[in-house]
């Protein structure tokens, strides 16, 4: 004998299920948010002090660029100015100077 349960009850319980659904759907993305842990790319920024950009004015053919308001942007108020100078050492090539 196979059983079958009223229209009403079955209603109910779809109801029920669908309620629950979206209630999880609003639940649970906000609670996962406490526990998820930030980004690597994010730490690794933060432990090595990471720099955000390069500026290589050469490419652009800027060869004495001005460099006297980069540190007034507010963007940038970590800004540093070094060169890169490739030349040879004790006669060899390939060398590579950074000057801060």
């Amino acid at each position: 004998m196979v059983s079958c349960r009223p229209p009403a009850t079955v209603a109910v319980l779809l109801l029920l299920g669908l309620l629950a659904g979206v209630t999880a759907a609003f639940a649970l993305p906000r609670s996962l948010a406490l526990v998820v842990p930030t980004p690597r790319l994010t730490r690794l920024e933060k432990a090595t002090n990471a720099a955000n950009a390069f500026v290589f004015t050469s490419q652009v053919g800027d060869m004495h660029p001005d460099w006297k308001r980069l540190p007034l942007v507010p963007r940038w108020p970590n800004s540093a100015v070094w060169d890169l100078i490739f030349c040879y050492l004790d006669g060899q090539p390939n060398g590579v100077f950074v000057r801060l």
